[in-house]
């Protein structure tokens, strides 16, 4: 397409080209038989390129290129737990990773404000989903614990990095199908 190569004005024109590439594979695995291993597992690459070109202004004529690349998976499962009847637990736990990386260009040596740069995210999660039927209803717990960090760097010099725990409580009371507090 054609557009401002500022959206904010209507003065230099670039024609942009956006090519994306998104590639996945899923798979799960439900045995009824076995309420302990019930996992998912998700890895992808996606690639989005764009290419913009000066078409008036000062700048006709230059091309500006980008390159930006995400490569990762996710894996997790489920166990089903029961203690007695009305009492069940459903164990959830998995990890996640991915890293992103940027690449740019341009005719004239520079593509201000888009780095070259390169970032991690990893994160791991355990949540208890506690069910306990009573004849007046049904009670939930969902206590969970996540821990996510990430890394950075840029080839201006710039690195980040910081890790962080989330824990999570969450409680439900479902007197009848139809309703639920929480």
């Amino acid at each position: 397409g054609e557009e401002p190569n500022n959206p904010a004005s209507t003065g230099d024109v670039v024609g942009k080209e956006i090519t994306d590439y998104q590639f996945s594979f899923k798979y799960s695995f439900d045995n009824p038989d076995n309420d302990l291993l019930r996992p998912k597992l998700h890895v992808y690459h996606n690639r989005t390129e764009t290419d913009e070109k000066d078409l008036t202004g000062a700048n006709v004529g230059r091309v500006r290129s980008r390159d930006f690349r995400t490569i990762g998976f996710a894996a997790d499962n489920q166990s089903l737990v029961s203690f007695g009847t009305g009492h069940n637990h459903t164990f959830s736990y998995g990890i996640e990773y991915y890293a992103d990386e940027l690449n740019s260009s341009s005719t004239s040596g520079t593509f201000d404000g888009v780095p070259n740069a390169e970032a991690d995210f990893f994160g791991i999660y355990l949540q208890d989903e506690i069910d306990i039927g009573t004849d007046v209803g049904t009670f939930t717990i969902i206590p969970a614990v996540r821990y996510d960090h990430y890394s950075s760097e840029d080839n201006a010099g710039n690195d980040q990095s910081d890790g962080e725990v989330s824990p999570k409580l969450s409680v439900s009371y479902r007197p009848n199908s139809a309703f639920m507090v929480y």
